[in-house]
């Protein structure tokens, strides 16, 4: 079973609060959910996005980059 299709490996979109898969696609233009980088307490976090919130600007507090390019 792929990643992307087990049910049970699946986070929320840290904007929207969306149901996403916490699979990241290296094909950018097939990927659904976007490991963006952030501060937040002091700390680097990863915080995953939903392609919807990434395409519409959203970027955690402390933005830094991807986890993954």
């Amino acid at each position: 079973m792929a990643a992307e299709d087990n049910k049970t490996l699946r986070t929320r979109c840290s904007s929207c609060e969306a149901d996403i898969s916490t699979h990241v696609d290296p094909d950018i233009n097939q990927r659904t959910t976007w490991p963006l980088v952030g501060e937040a307490g002091g700390s680097r976090q990863v915080f995953p996005v939903c392609t919807k919130c990434y395409n519409a600007g959203w970027r955690p507090e402390g933005y830094i980059e991807y986890a993954i390019a």
